[in-house]
């Protein structure tokens, strides 16, 4: 019996023990649904505004290059429709002159030849005409011919 006994007290001191755990973490609960919590939020601020500083100065630098390009169409020169034509209107003319100059330049060797033969034929005219005028011309030249061959 000296033992139920003795597990008898020792089971009562462990659920008074159990008792005042409860009672304790009831109050603990009850402390802390009253407590505030308030979270430091200096960190996350500082980061948040250097971010939006970096952000702005970011967006500063694109708007000053966006006027940059701007300004730049803006004052670009912008050339007029009849000076466009005229230019191309010259650039056609000149091409069509190079053409030109080029077609006839292969054709002269063409004339050559046929101012060459208008030439030789008028040289061999003019010669047989003065030898059949000139008989004692005939007769000296048909001597030449035959002691040259």
């Amino acid at each position: 019996m000296a033992k139920i006994d003795e597990i008898a007290r020792l089971m009562t001191e462990e659920i008074n023990d159990f008792k005042k755990s409860v009672e304790k973490l009831a109050e603990l609960n009850i402390k802390l649904s009253q407590t505030r919590i308030k979270p430091d939020l200096d960190d996350v601020k500082n980061t948040l505004t250097k971010n939006l500083e970096e952000q702005n100065k970011k967006q500063e630098r694109c708007l000053n290059d966006l006027q940059k390009v701007v300004k730049r169409t803006v004052d670009s020169q912008e050339q007029p429709r009849w000076l466009i034509i005229s230019k191309l209107s010259l650039v056609l003319l000149s091409l069509i002159f190079v053409f030109y100059s080029l077609f006839k330049i292969s054709s002269i060797p063409d004339l050559e030849k046929a101012a060459y033969d208008k030439g030789q034929e008028q040289v061999l005219t003019h010669v047989k005409k003065f030898l059949s005028e000139n008989k004692e011309a005939s007769h000296i030249y048909n001597e030449w011919l035959t002691k040259s061959n």
